[in-house]
């Protein structure tokens, strides 16, 4: 039997084909990367080299690969392994994505509906209160991101959210105690900014003195403004 050339029926048998290369999906002869983008191509079995050029991927017709985060693809083919082509947060045009809420926290991202916590920042997955809260009442949000749980009393900490009483005292974890509901001992019931005489008024556990007065320092990050994180009650670069 004389070998037949590309489109032609070769029944799965590649020792048919001219090029030796018979696709395992269609049973049509074809040449290995001889396709441009745009030109009709023979889509092929698994572990198969493909019909078009490097850099292009057969759907029927030749069309580019895209890396991750691409925007204007069209088919889920064109993407990385393990990607999809859909809409991202903002994108009118469809881009290689993570499927929606693919990711856990700490791992790459570039859109934030690719992330568990739908929140991506400077390039990572990070949680969000909400979302902490969501996997367990006791959890809470850290700076690095990540969820964990909140401490009993007597635990060490940095700010109240990490606490199951709610207030850090001297970098312990304490119960808190109002001072507007007449408990006696009274504090810990001013917040960030507010005047003070004593760290024990403030619920972050900090009174600082300022330029002209004392006001209770910060808590937590998310009290600073952008880029400036909270250091022993005091919002710094």
């Amino acid at each position: 039997m004389s070998q037949i050339a590309e489109w032609e029926v070769c029944g799965m048998h590649p020792e048919y084909c001219l090029s030796g290369q018979c696709s395992g999906l269609t049973g049509l002869c074809y040449n290995p990367g001889s396709k441009k983008t745009g030109n009709a191509c023979i889509l092929t079995g698994p572990n198969q080299p493909s019909h078009c050029q490097d850099g292009y991927v057969c759907v029927g017709t030749c069309i580019p690969k895209m890396s991750w985060g691409a925007v204007g693809c069209s088919k889920n083919e064109q993407c990385p392994a393990g990607m999809v082509c859909r809409g991202g947060a903002g994108n009118k045009q469809k881009a290689c994505l993570f499927p929606l809420l693919d990711r856990n926290l700490g791992e790459s991202c570039i859109a934030p509906t690719e992330c568990v916590s739908a929140v991506c920042m400077q390039g990572k997955c990070t949680c969000s209160p909400a979302y902490c809260a969501g996997l367990s009442g006791t959890n809470y949000c850290a700076d690095n991101g990540l969820c964990y749980p909140r401490q009993a009393d007597g635990q060490d900490c940095c700010s109240p959210d990490q606490c199951i009483g709610g207030a850090c005292t001297k970098l312990l974890c304490t119960a808190p105690v109002y001072s507007k509901t007449g408990v006696a001992g009274g504090g810990m019931d001013k917040g960030f900014t507010s005047s003070c005489n004593a760290a024990e008024e403030c619920q972050s556990g900090y009174c600082i003195q300022g330029q002209f007065s004392k006001n209770c320092g910060c808590s937590s990050n998310s009290n600073c403004s952008m880029g400036k994180k909270c250091v022993n009650g005091v919002c710094k670069y």
